[in-house]
């Protein structure tokens, strides 16, 4: 399995593209700036400028997919990066939950996002694609926390109703009473309705069963056996490669 990835992104587009000509009939492009999430990007190819339709669709594709991702929560740090998936992307649209674990600075978030575009770009039905959920699993605790009128179901809904959640880190949240009981119920309304989980994490089962049972076993301890029951584990231990020697 190999991955690449850059540690920064100057930009939710990427770096900007040194493209002054088309690539396709080889007329000047224009530039043109954008705003994406209330941020102006200048200097940007207008693909399309040049009046061939190739052009145009090369910009129109990126734009498309860039989107898809952004919704779907991939953080602007994975929108570039590569993976060989091998045929994880199949297995996991056919059902299996994986379990990514290894140390720090291994590329596991970046290996869930390279796996949740792949599978935000595979079609289920002719021209309707598959969906996908990229979530933070501490964000997601502190998002539920703050709802203080106790309605959570937009938050639940939003992580039970598409085809693949990613939980990205899960053991870094506080293991709260709180924390343990959202997490159970995330986990377990996808495993009674054998809808696939992606999990990144630091620990191993066992020890995320140990971390999160200081305020609660017993749920601890239901999560732990849910991420067990057909789970393919993914080992991703190696050098941080975010550290600088």
């Amino acid at each position: 399995m190999t991955l690449t990835g850059r540690n920064t992104i100057d930009s939710p587009v990427g770096e900007i593209p040194h493209v002054e000509t088309c690539p396709h009939c080889g007329r000047e492009l224009k530039r043109t700036s954008i705003n994406v999430m209330g941020k102006t990007y200048d200097g940007l190819p207008c693909w399309g400028s040049c009046g061939c339709n190739e052009s145009e669709h090369d910009g129109t594709a990126t734009t498309r997919a860039e989107r898809r991702y952004r919704l779907a929560g991939i953080p602007e740090r994975y929108l570039t990066v590569k993976a060989d998936l091998e045929d994880y992307s199949e297995k996991v649209l056919s059902g299996t939950w994986l379990y990514i674990q290894g140390n720090n600075g291994t590329m596991k978030s970046g290996f869930a996002a390279a796996l949740a575009m792949r599978i935000l770009d595979t079609e289920k039905d002719k021209g309707v694609r598959h969906t996908a959920r990229f979530e933070n699993s501490r964000d997601v605790v502190s998002e539920l926390q703050g709802i203080f009128d106790g309605n959570k179901s937009d938050v639940l809904d939003r992580l039970y109703g598409c085809d693949v959640l990613i939980l990205d880190d899960l053991g870094k949240e506080q293991p709260t009473e709180f924390a343990v009981s959202m997490l159970y119920e995330i986990i377990d309304m996808r495993y009674r309705d054998c809808k696939p989980i992606v999990v990144t994490t630091n620990f191993t089962r066992g020890e995320l069963a140990e971390r999160l049972a200081k305020r609660d076993r017993a749920t601890a301890e239901a999560i732990v056996s849910r991420l067990c029951d057909g789970v393919e584990v993914v080992d991703m231990y190696g050098d941080d490669k975010r550290m600088v020697a």
